[in-house]
């Protein structure tokens, strides 16, 4: 199986032509909102577990579970 190599010098005129527009900056925005909301819902995982582990006597298990299920989505 070969593998295709795409020459540098047409994408660079491709990337001339189609220009870096207002749909890259609003695909840019939305990734970027993405990234922040993970990072915070990761974060609090931090602040939440320790009181939620004296507060309902949360064996090992449990809190992995707890810690795993922003992970695994809904």
């Amino acid at each position: 199986m070969e593998i295709l190599r795409i020459n540098e010098v047409i994408v660079e005129n491709l990337l001339t032509e189609t220009g870096f527009g207002w749909f890259n900056w609003k695909i840019y925005i939305i990734t970027a909102s993405v990234l922040m909301n993970t990072a915070i819902g990761l974060g609090t995982n931090g602040l939440i577990l320790p009181s939620a582990v004296c507060d309902f006597e949360l064996s090992a298990v449990t809190q992995s579970y707890m810690a795993a299920v922003q992970l695994l989505g809904k």
